[in-house]
Protein backbone atom coordinates (compact mmCIF):
# COMPACT_ATOMS: atom_id res chain seq x y z
CA UNK A 1 0.00 0.00 0.00
CA UNK A 2 1.31 3.32 -1.09
CA UNK A 3 2.85 5.53 2.05
CA UNK A 4 0.49 8.33 1.39
CA UNK A 5 -3.13 6.22 1.43
CA UNK A 6 -1.54 4.56 4.93
CA UNK A 7 -1.62 8.26 6.26
CA UNK A 8 -5.02 9.23 4.68
CA UNK A 9 -6.45 6.28 6.21
CA UNK A 10 -4.49 6.39 9.67
CA UNK A 11 -5.80 10.51 9.32
CA UNK A 12 -9.48 9.29 9.44
CA UNK A 13 -9.22 7.02 11.83
CA UNK A 14 -8.06 9.86 14.39
CA UNK A 15 -10.60 12.43 13.01
CA UNK A 16 -12.91 9.94 13.67
CA UNK A 17 -11.92 8.96 17.45
CA UNK A 18 -11.79 12.05 18.16
CA UNK A 19 -14.87 13.45 16.65
CA UNK A 20 -17.22 10.18 17.57
CA UNK A 21 -15.84 8.99 20.94
CA UNK A 22 -13.77 12.39 22.03
CA UNK A 23 -11.00 10.00 22.54
CA UNK A 24 -7.42 10.06 21.26
CA UNK A 25 -5.91 7.06 19.31
CA UNK A 26 -3.36 5.18 21.25
CA UNK A 27 -3.09 2.00 19.22
CA UNK A 28 -1.21 -0.97 21.42
CA UNK A 29 -1.58 1.59 24.91
CA UNK A 30 -5.36 0.56 24.98
CA UNK A 31 -5.86 -2.00 27.22
CA UNK A 32 -8.23 -4.57 26.50
CA UNK A 33 -10.12 -3.78 30.47
CA UNK A 34 -10.52 0.19 29.41
CA UNK A 35 -12.26 -0.61 25.85
CA UNK A 36 -14.23 -3.14 27.14
CA UNK A 37 -15.13 -0.28 30.35
CA UNK A 38 -15.95 1.96 27.31
CA UNK A 39 -18.04 -0.36 25.43
CA UNK A 40 -20.05 -1.23 27.98
CA UNK A 41 -21.21 1.98 28.64
CA UNK A 42 -19.10 3.22 31.52
CA UNK A 43 -16.87 5.72 30.98
CA UNK A 44 -15.77 6.34 34.33
CA UNK A 45 -14.50 2.89 34.96
CA UNK A 46 -12.43 3.63 31.61
CA UNK A 47 -11.26 6.79 32.68
CA UNK A 48 -10.28 5.51 36.06
CA UNK A 49 -8.65 2.39 34.14
CA UNK A 50 -6.49 5.16 31.55
CA UNK A 51 -5.39 6.97 34.54
CA UNK A 52 -4.10 4.05 36.18
CA UNK A 53 -2.11 3.42 33.30
CA UNK A 54 -0.64 6.67 32.90
CA UNK A 55 0.44 6.86 36.47
CA UNK A 56 1.97 2.97 36.02
CA UNK A 57 4.17 4.70 33.64
CA UNK A 58 6.35 6.56 36.48
CA UNK A 59 7.47 9.96 36.67
CA UNK A 60 7.59 12.01 33.27
CA UNK A 61 10.99 13.74 33.87
CA UNK A 62 12.45 9.91 34.13
CA UNK A 63 10.49 9.04 30.96
CA UNK A 64 12.05 9.32 26.89
CA UNK A 65 10.10 11.65 24.66
CA UNK A 66 8.24 8.69 23.24
CA UNK A 67 6.44 7.61 26.41
CA UNK A 68 6.06 10.98 27.69
CA UNK A 69 3.71 11.36 24.93
CA UNK A 70 2.04 8.47 25.30
CA UNK A 71 1.30 8.68 29.07
CA UNK A 72 -0.04 12.13 28.30
CA UNK A 73 -2.59 10.40 25.67
CA UNK A 74 -3.41 8.32 28.27
CA UNK A 75 -4.48 11.68 30.54
CA UNK A 76 -6.05 13.42 27.90
CA UNK A 77 -8.32 9.80 27.37
CA UNK A 78 -8.72 9.59 31.03
CA UNK A 79 -9.39 13.67 31.56
CA UNK A 80 -12.48 13.07 28.34
CA UNK A 81 -13.90 10.33 29.76
CA UNK A 82 -14.59 11.55 33.10
CA UNK A 83 -15.95 14.52 31.52
CA UNK A 84 -18.28 12.29 29.71
CA UNK A 85 -19.61 10.71 32.81
CA UNK A 86 -19.83 13.52 34.07
CA UNK A 87 -22.19 14.83 31.84
CA UNK A 88 -24.28 11.38 31.97
CA UNK A 89 -24.88 11.91 35.45
CA UNK A 90 -27.87 13.52 37.30
CA UNK A 91 -25.72 14.08 40.64
CA UNK A 92 -24.81 17.51 40.80
CA UNK A 93 -22.50 16.50 44.02
CA UNK A 94 -20.83 13.56 41.54
CA UNK A 95 -20.66 15.91 38.21
CA UNK A 96 -18.46 18.59 40.14
CA UNK A 97 -16.07 15.57 41.45
CA UNK A 98 -16.05 14.11 38.07
CA UNK A 99 -15.40 17.65 36.29
CA UNK A 100 -12.75 18.01 38.50
CA UNK A 101 -10.68 15.20 38.17
CA UNK A 102 -10.51 15.91 34.66
CA UNK A 103 -9.55 19.64 35.09
CA UNK A 104 -6.91 18.04 37.23
CA UNK A 105 -5.70 15.74 34.60
CA UNK A 106 -5.28 18.64 32.25
CA UNK A 107 -3.77 21.09 34.72
CA UNK A 108 -1.07 17.52 35.54
CA UNK A 109 -1.03 17.43 31.49
CA UNK A 110 0.43 20.72 30.97
CA UNK A 111 2.52 21.26 34.03
CA UNK A 112 5.15 17.97 33.15
CA UNK A 113 4.56 19.13 29.70
CA UNK A 114 3.48 15.88 27.59
CA UNK A 115 1.94 17.29 24.56
CA UNK A 116 3.78 16.41 21.12
CA UNK A 117 3.97 19.94 19.87
CA UNK A 118 2.68 23.70 20.41
CA UNK A 119 -0.17 23.11 18.84
CA UNK A 120 -1.23 20.35 20.53
CA UNK A 121 -0.66 22.86 23.93
CA UNK A 122 -2.78 25.61 22.34
CA UNK A 123 -5.82 23.08 21.80
CA UNK A 124 -5.66 21.62 25.28
CA UNK A 125 -5.05 25.13 26.87
CA UNK A 126 -8.52 26.35 24.77
CA UNK A 127 -10.30 23.02 26.28
CA UNK A 128 -8.92 23.85 29.95
CA UNK A 129 -10.42 27.10 29.73
CA UNK A 130 -13.69 25.90 28.95
CA UNK A 131 -13.41 23.12 31.76
CA UNK A 132 -12.59 25.93 33.95
CA UNK A 133 -15.60 27.66 33.04
CA UNK A 134 -17.60 24.86 34.21
CA UNK A 135 -15.56 24.17 37.17
CA UNK A 136 -14.41 27.38 38.84
CA UNK A 137 -14.52 26.30 42.44
CA UNK A 138 -11.89 23.41 41.56
CA UNK A 139 -8.13 24.36 43.17
CA UNK A 140 -5.10 23.97 41.93
CA UNK A 141 -3.65 21.23 43.38
CA UNK A 142 -0.69 22.10 45.86
CA UNK A 143 2.78 20.15 46.06
CA UNK A 144 2.66 18.33 49.29
CA UNK A 145 4.60 19.49 51.79
CA UNK A 146 6.45 16.99 54.05
CA UNK A 147 6.49 17.89 57.37
CA UNK A 148 10.16 18.86 58.62
CA UNK A 149 11.90 16.27 60.79
CA UNK A 150 13.21 16.83 64.17
CA UNK A 151 16.97 17.44 64.36
CA UNK A 152 19.02 15.49 66.35
CA UNK A 153 21.30 16.39 68.93
CA UNK A 154 24.76 16.90 68.30
CA UNK A 155 27.20 14.02 68.38
CA UNK A 156 30.27 14.26 71.02
CA UNK A 157 33.63 11.38 70.68
CA UNK A 158 35.70 11.75 73.44
CA UNK A 159 39.20 9.80 72.99
CA UNK A 160 41.44 8.71 76.04
CA UNK A 161 43.83 6.39 74.63
CA UNK A 162 43.44 4.35 78.05
CA UNK A 163 40.73 1.66 78.81
CA UNK A 164 41.35 2.86 82.42
CA UNK A 165 40.65 6.36 81.92
CA UNK A 166 37.45 8.48 83.24
CA UNK A 167 35.73 10.45 81.07
CA UNK A 168 33.31 13.06 82.65
CA UNK A 169 31.12 15.73 80.77
CA UNK A 170 30.04 18.47 83.20
CA UNK A 171 27.18 21.27 82.36
CA UNK A 172 26.82 24.72 83.70
CA UNK A 173 23.53 23.67 85.45
CA UNK A 174 26.37 21.64 87.63
CA UNK A 175 24.22 18.32 85.84
CA UNK A 176 27.60 15.62 85.45
CA UNK A 177 28.03 11.97 83.20
CA UNK A 178 30.97 9.75 83.39
CA UNK A 179 31.98 6.33 81.64
CA UNK A 180 35.49 4.68 81.71
CA UNK A 181 37.21 3.73 78.33
CA UNK A 182 39.51 4.52 75.85
CA UNK A 183 36.64 6.07 73.65
CA UNK A 184 32.77 7.79 74.55
CA UNK A 185 30.27 8.50 72.20
CA UNK A 186 27.42 10.45 73.29
CA UNK A 187 24.48 12.58 71.73
CA UNK A 188 24.64 16.24 73.80
CA UNK A 189 22.24 19.51 73.46
CA UNK A 190 24.60 22.43 71.92
CA UNK A 191 26.28 24.62 74.64
CA UNK A 192 28.99 25.15 76.30
CA UNK A 193 30.62 22.09 78.50
CA UNK A 194 33.65 21.10 80.63
CA UNK A 195 35.34 17.92 79.29
CA UNK A 196 37.97 15.88 81.55
CA UNK A 197 39.53 13.05 81.77
CA UNK A 198 41.27 11.56 85.08
CA UNK A 199 44.29 8.81 83.82
CA UNK A 200 45.28 6.28 86.71
CA UNK A 201 48.54 7.84 89.00
CA UNK A 202 47.85 11.22 87.53
CA UNK A 203 46.29 14.31 87.81
CA UNK A 204 42.68 15.12 86.02
CA UNK A 205 43.06 16.95 82.60
CA UNK A 206 40.20 19.55 82.03
CA UNK A 207 39.36 21.43 79.04
CA UNK A 208 35.88 23.46 78.19
CA UNK A 209 34.33 23.30 74.86
CA UNK A 210 31.39 24.44 73.07
CA UNK A 211 29.28 22.08 71.44
CA UNK A 212 27.38 23.80 68.13
CA UNK A 213 23.94 22.87 66.57
CA UNK A 214 23.94 20.03 63.93
CA UNK A 215 27.94 19.56 64.21
CA UNK A 216 29.69 15.99 65.24
CA UNK A 217 32.91 17.07 67.46
CA UNK A 218 35.76 14.46 68.45
CA UNK A 219 38.43 15.81 70.97
CA UNK A 220 41.27 13.41 72.22
CA UNK A 221 43.18 13.99 75.48
CA UNK A 222 46.97 13.15 75.37
CA UNK A 223 47.67 10.14 78.17
CA UNK A 224 50.76 11.69 80.11
CA UNK A 225 52.35 8.20 80.35
CA UNK A 226 55.83 8.17 79.05
CA UNK A 227 57.56 5.16 76.77
CA UNK A 228 59.83 2.53 78.63
CA UNK A 229 62.48 0.98 77.43
CA UNK A 230 61.71 -3.01 77.40
CA UNK A 231 64.51 -5.60 76.62
CA UNK A 232 63.59 -8.88 75.21
CA UNK A 233 66.22 -11.58 75.09
CA UNK A 234 66.04 -15.17 73.41
CA UNK A 235 69.17 -16.08 72.95
CA UNK A 236 68.25 -17.13 69.14
CA UNK A 237 68.37 -15.26 65.95
CA UNK A 238 65.42 -16.93 64.22
CA UNK A 239 63.06 -16.62 67.18
CA UNK A 240 59.93 -14.39 66.22
CA UNK A 241 58.85 -12.57 68.66
CA UNK A 242 55.43 -10.96 68.69
CA UNK A 243 53.78 -7.95 70.88
CA UNK A 244 50.37 -7.00 71.42
CA UNK A 245 48.14 -5.49 74.00
CA UNK A 246 48.23 -1.83 75.61
CA UNK A 247 47.41 0.93 74.11
CA UNK A 248 49.38 -0.64 70.38
CA UNK A 249 46.74 -0.13 67.84
CA UNK A 250 48.81 -3.31 65.68
CA UNK A 251 50.87 -6.18 67.06
CA UNK A 252 54.54 -5.25 67.03
CA UNK A 253 56.51 -8.12 65.28
CA UNK A 254 60.16 -8.77 64.86
CA UNK A 255 62.76 -11.55 64.43
CA UNK A 256 66.04 -11.52 66.69
CA UNK A 257 67.90 -12.52 69.47
CA UNK A 258 67.55 -9.49 71.52
CA UNK A 259 65.22 -6.61 70.49
CA UNK A 260 64.67 -3.61 72.74
CA UNK A 261 61.25 -1.73 71.92
CA UNK A 262 59.80 1.29 73.75
CA UNK A 263 56.22 1.45 75.43
CA UNK A 264 53.70 3.20 77.09
CA UNK A 265 52.52 1.89 80.28
CA UNK A 266 50.03 -1.12 80.32
CA UNK A 267 49.65 -4.99 80.45
CA UNK A 268 51.25 -6.56 77.16
CA UNK A 269 51.39 -10.10 75.52
CA UNK A 270 54.65 -11.67 74.57
CA UNK A 271 54.53 -14.72 71.91
CA UNK A 272 58.08 -16.10 70.81
CA UNK A 273 58.66 -19.42 68.48
CA UNK A 274 61.59 -20.78 68.29
CA UNK A 275 62.42 -22.91 65.31
CA UNK A 276 61.24 -26.29 66.00
CA UNK A 277 59.79 -25.56 69.43
CA UNK A 278 56.46 -24.92 70.48
CA UNK A 279 54.87 -21.03 70.55
CA UNK A 280 55.68 -19.81 74.24
CA UNK A 281 53.33 -16.53 75.85
CA UNK A 282 53.48 -14.78 78.61
CA UNK A 283 51.60 -11.38 79.63
CA UNK A 284 53.87 -8.39 81.90
CA UNK A 285 52.81 -5.32 82.53
CA UNK A 286 54.85 -1.96 81.46
CA UNK A 287 55.39 0.72 84.35
CA UNK A 288 56.13 3.95 83.64
CA UNK A 289 59.97 5.16 84.27
CA UNK A 290 60.25 1.58 85.27
CA UNK A 291 63.10 -0.17 82.59
CA UNK A 292 62.53 -4.28 82.31
CA UNK A 293 64.10 -7.18 80.30
CA UNK A 294 62.35 -10.49 79.55
CA UNK A 295 64.95 -13.60 79.26
CA UNK A 296 62.88 -16.13 76.43
CA UNK A 297 65.60 -18.86 76.36
CA UNK A 298 65.41 -21.70 73.63
CA UNK A 299 63.18 -24.20 75.25
CA UNK A 300 65.16 -27.40 76.49
CA UNK A 301 62.71 -30.11 77.09
CA UNK A 302 62.12 -31.94 74.28
CA UNK A 303 58.74 -33.75 73.85
CA UNK A 304 57.75 -36.38 71.26
CA UNK A 305 55.14 -36.72 69.73
CA UNK A 306 53.57 -39.51 67.77
CA UNK A 307 50.26 -40.70 66.11
CA UNK A 308 48.82 -43.88 64.90
CA UNK A 309 47.98 -43.19 61.97
CA UNK A 310 51.27 -40.72 61.14
CA UNK A 311 51.28 -37.46 59.55
CA UNK A 312 48.40 -35.65 62.00
CA UNK A 313 48.53 -31.85 62.67
CA UNK A 314 49.98 -31.01 65.81
CA UNK A 315 48.41 -27.60 67.56
CA UNK A 316 49.78 -26.49 70.75
CA UNK A 317 48.17 -23.54 72.31
CA UNK A 318 46.33 -23.26 68.92
CA UNK A 319 49.06 -22.41 66.95
CA UNK A 320 49.83 -25.36 64.20
CA UNK A 321 53.57 -26.98 65.24
CA UNK A 322 54.62 -29.55 62.20
CA UNK A 323 53.19 -32.78 61.98
CA UNK A 324 53.41 -36.28 63.79
CA UNK A 325 55.76 -37.91 64.31
CA UNK A 326 57.58 -34.86 65.47
CA UNK A 327 60.26 -33.39 68.10
CA UNK A 328 59.48 -30.07 70.02
CA UNK A 329 61.28 -28.23 72.25
CA UNK A 330 58.96 -26.94 75.44
CA UNK A 331 59.84 -25.29 78.75
CA UNK A 332 58.84 -25.58 81.90
CA UNK A 333 54.83 -25.56 82.12
CA UNK A 334 51.12 -26.90 81.07
CA UNK A 335 50.11 -26.93 77.51
CA UNK A 336 47.26 -27.80 75.24
CA UNK A 337 47.87 -30.07 72.26
CA UNK A 338 45.66 -30.89 69.86
CA UNK A 339 46.01 -33.28 67.07
CA UNK A 340 43.78 -33.49 63.77
CA UNK A 341 43.61 -35.59 61.07
CA UNK A 342 41.25 -35.89 58.19
CA UNK A 343 38.81 -38.53 58.77
CA UNK A 344 39.93 -39.02 61.88
CA UNK A 345 38.41 -37.64 65.44
CA UNK A 346 40.72 -34.96 66.99
CA UNK A 347 42.64 -35.51 70.15
CA UNK A 348 42.76 -33.09 72.75
CA UNK A 349 44.89 -33.23 76.02
CA UNK A 350 46.57 -30.97 78.10
CA UNK A 351 50.25 -31.85 79.10
CA UNK A 352 52.51 -30.73 82.22
CA UNK A 353 56.33 -30.55 81.70
CA UNK A 354 59.05 -30.61 84.58
CA UNK A 355 62.47 -29.40 83.49
CA UNK A 356 65.10 -31.74 82.24
CA UNK A 357 62.45 -34.58 81.46
CA UNK A 358 61.94 -35.74 78.13
CA UNK A 359 58.39 -36.93 77.75
CA UNK A 360 56.96 -38.89 75.00
CA UNK A 361 52.96 -38.87 73.79
CA UNK A 362 51.49 -41.36 71.31
CA UNK A 363 48.14 -40.05 70.10
CA UNK A 364 45.77 -42.65 68.82
CA UNK A 365 43.43 -41.76 66.19
CA UNK A 366 40.08 -43.31 66.20
CA UNK A 367 37.95 -43.12 62.71
CA UNK A 368 35.40 -40.59 61.62
CA UNK A 369 32.97 -43.03 60.17
CA UNK A 370 30.98 -39.80 59.09
CA UNK A 371 33.03 -38.10 57.50
CA UNK A 372 34.60 -40.66 56.08
CA UNK A 373 30.81 -42.08 54.47
CA UNK A 374 30.23 -38.65 53.54
CA UNK A 375 33.28 -37.66 51.34
CA UNK A 376 32.75 -41.36 49.69
CA UNK A 377 29.00 -40.37 48.49
CA UNK A 378 30.32 -37.13 47.35
CA UNK A 379 33.21 -38.95 45.63
CA UNK A 380 30.97 -41.50 44.09
CA UNK A 381 28.49 -38.65 42.62
CA UNK A 382 30.99 -36.98 40.63
CA UNK A 383 30.45 -37.04 36.82
CA UNK A 384 33.60 -38.74 34.81
CA UNK A 385 36.28 -36.61 33.49
CA UNK A 386 34.97 -37.30 30.09
CA UNK A 387 31.71 -35.22 30.16
CA UNK A 388 33.46 -32.61 31.30
CA UNK A 389 36.38 -32.35 28.51
CA UNK A 390 34.43 -33.87 25.82
CA UNK A 391 31.58 -30.87 25.72
CA UNK A 392 34.80 -28.38 26.18
CA UNK A 393 37.09 -30.06 23.44
CA UNK A 394 34.56 -30.59 21.03
CA UNK A 395 33.43 -27.14 21.71
CA UNK A 396 36.97 -26.19 20.44
CA UNK A 397 36.98 -28.34 17.54
CA UNK A 398 33.49 -26.53 16.51
CA UNK A 399 35.22 -23.17 16.78
CA UNK A 400 38.13 -23.87 14.96
CA UNK A 401 36.26 -25.33 12.04
CA UNK A 402 33.44 -22.69 12.36
CA UNK A 403 36.21 -20.25 11.99
CA UNK A 404 37.85 -22.30 8.99
CA UNK A 405 34.29 -22.21 7.10
CA UNK A 406 33.91 -18.17 7.92
CA UNK A 407 37.11 -17.74 6.30
CA UNK A 408 36.54 -20.03 3.38
CA UNK A 409 32.91 -18.27 3.00
CA UNK A 410 34.99 -15.04 2.87
CA UNK A 411 37.39 -16.31 -0.05
CA UNK A 412 34.48 -17.42 -1.95
CA UNK A 413 32.74 -13.58 -1.71
CA UNK A 414 36.17 -12.02 -2.81
CA UNK A 415 35.79 -14.36 -6.23
CA UNK A 416 31.82 -13.56 -6.42
CA UNK A 417 33.25 -9.79 -5.87
CA UNK A 418 35.93 -10.26 -8.86
CA UNK A 419 33.21 -12.14 -11.25
CA UNK A 420 30.89 -9.66 -10.53
CA UNK A 421 33.21 -6.91 -11.87
CA UNK A 422 34.64 -9.40 -14.91
CA UNK A 423 30.60 -9.46 -16.14
CA UNK A 424 30.39 -5.87 -15.15
CA UNK A 425 33.34 -5.07 -17.77
CA UNK A 426 32.70 -7.59 -20.64
CA UNK A 427 30.93 -6.68 -23.62
CA UNK A 428 30.34 -9.67 -24.89
CA UNK A 429 29.88 -13.72 -23.94
CA UNK A 430 28.85 -12.45 -20.27
CA UNK A 431 27.07 -15.65 -19.00
CA UNK A 432 29.75 -17.62 -17.26
CA UNK A 433 30.76 -14.74 -15.49
CA UNK A 434 27.22 -14.72 -14.15
CA UNK A 435 27.10 -18.20 -13.50
CA UNK A 436 30.29 -17.95 -11.95
CA UNK A 437 28.91 -15.53 -9.86
CA UNK A 438 25.83 -16.93 -8.68
CA UNK A 439 28.00 -20.26 -7.82
CA UNK A 440 30.95 -18.36 -5.76
CA UNK A 441 28.20 -16.35 -3.75
CA UNK A 442 26.40 -19.32 -3.16
CA UNK A 443 29.17 -21.06 -1.84
CA UNK A 444 30.18 -18.38 0.23
CA UNK A 445 27.28 -17.45 1.66
CA UNK A 446 26.80 -21.52 3.18
CA UNK A 447 30.15 -21.05 4.18
CA UNK A 448 29.55 -18.20 5.93
CA UNK A 449 26.29 -19.86 7.33
CA UNK A 450 28.23 -22.66 8.14
CA UNK A 451 30.74 -20.50 9.95
CA UNK A 452 28.80 -18.66 12.47
CA UNK A 453 27.09 -22.19 13.18
CA UNK A 454 30.01 -23.83 13.70
CA UNK A 455 31.15 -21.07 16.03
CA UNK A 456 28.01 -20.29 17.96
CA UNK A 457 27.34 -24.19 19.15
CA UNK A 458 31.00 -24.47 19.85
CA UNK A 459 31.02 -21.77 22.27
CA UNK A 460 28.44 -22.95 23.41
CA UNK A 461 30.09 -26.63 24.51
CA UNK A 462 33.10 -24.90 25.68
CA UNK A 463 30.46 -22.76 27.94
CA UNK A 464 29.12 -26.42 29.25
CA UNK A 465 32.46 -27.52 29.85
CA UNK A 466 33.53 -24.63 31.72
CA UNK A 467 30.74 -24.88 34.04
CA UNK A 468 30.62 -28.41 34.40
CA UNK A 469 34.37 -28.49 35.35
CA UNK A 470 33.59 -25.20 37.84
CA UNK A 471 30.87 -27.21 39.43
CA UNK A 472 32.59 -30.72 39.72
CA UNK A 473 36.27 -29.45 40.76
CA UNK A 474 37.12 -30.90 43.99
CA UNK A 475 37.19 -29.70 47.47
CA UNK A 476 39.50 -30.18 49.93
CA UNK A 477 38.22 -33.35 51.24
CA UNK A 478 38.29 -34.98 47.82
CA UNK A 479 41.83 -33.76 47.30
CA UNK A 480 42.63 -35.08 50.08
CA UNK A 481 40.25 -38.85 50.82
CA UNK A 482 39.67 -40.96 53.42
CA UNK A 483 41.50 -44.38 53.60
CA UNK A 484 38.68 -46.93 52.83
CA UNK A 485 37.79 -49.59 55.43
CA UNK A 486 39.62 -52.67 55.29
Amino acid sequence: MDRKVRRIICDAWSIACVFLFGLVPLGGVWAADCVQYFRKGQPKQAGECFQKQADDLGKSSHLPPITRYRKGRLMLNAARLFMRAAEQSKDKEEQAVLFGRALGLYRRYMAEELFESEQRKSEMQREMKKLEALVPAVPVPSPRVEPPKPKRDPKLTILSGDPNAQLCVAQETGAKRCQKGAAWTLRLAPGPYLLSAQYPSSTPQTRLFRLEAGHRATYAFAPPYGETLVTIETQDKQARLTLEGGPLLAPLAAQAARWEVRLPPGMYRLSVAHPQSAPYSRAFVVVQGVPMTLSVPRPSVQLTLTSSPPQAQIFVEGVYSGLTPSKLFVSRGSYAIKIKRMCYRSVDRRVEVEDGKPAHLPFFLEKDTETQSWIEKKQQSRLHPAAIWVPFFGGLALVGLGGLGYGMGAASHQEATRQRRLYENAQTGMEPYAVAYENAARTGNSLTTMGHLGMFLGIVGMGVGTFLFVRERPDLEQISPCEKKP
